[in-house]
């Protein structure tokens, strides 16, 4: 299944004019690299486990779903460390880790993208194609920020259709900048 947006006719005769750095250059290969790793995702962890939770269903500081009798007074808080290891445990997810331990593909499987790549193909490749062109925050002159209002997959494809509307709204004329942050080795 090929995860690019079908272009319409007028779109073809320009895309040959396409740079690689412009926007549907970006949004193509993420798009690209996006199917390759969902589909790696399938066939060598989704094949064999049972579905895992995602990462957002485990917060830290929240008391746990499984309580003692579910009196208040036996519930235990997850700790952030608590919360990883719980969400690890998971036979999903271990897959995943021991994939990218053996490093039989090019590219790592992020545990913490799970609820992109349970949604389907075709969600998880909008998303890298459409992250790669917005990026997670726009700033505009005069301050005004758009920015997903929390991780859920739903929120972040409507931050990135929004965004998306408001890039294709600008003038030509304008120039875009893009500042990547990086942890710090």
């Amino acid at each position: 299944m090929d995860c690019r947006p079908p272009l319409g006719r007028r779109h073809r005769r320009r895309r040959r004019t396409q740079t690689p750095g412009s926007a549907q250059g970006l949004a193509g290969a993420a798009g690209w690299q996006a199917q390759q790793r969902w589909q790696a995702w399938k066939t060598l962890v989704a094949a064999g486990t049972p579905r895992a939770r995602e990462w957002e269903s485990f917060h830290p500081g929240r008391p746990t779903e499984h309580q003692a009798g579910h009196n208040p007074r036996f519930r235990r808080v997850l700790t952030p460390d608590g919360a990883k290891a719980r969400f690890e445990a998971q036979p999903r997810v271990l897959a995943m880790l021991a994939v990218n331990g053996q490093r039989v593909l090019p590219f790592p499987l992020d545990p913490y993208e799970l609820a992109g790549f349970h949604a389907g193909e075709r969600v998880y490749c909008t998303l890298a194609a459409q992250q790669a062109v917005v990026g997670q925050m726009l700033v505009l002159p005069g301050g005004f920020a758009y920015r997903s209002v929390t991780t859920s997959v739903a929120d972040r494809l409507g931050y990135q259709h929004a965004t998306l509307d408001v890039l294709h709204r600008l003038n030509p004329d304008r120039h875009l900048a893009a500042v990547i942050r990086t942890a710090a080795v």
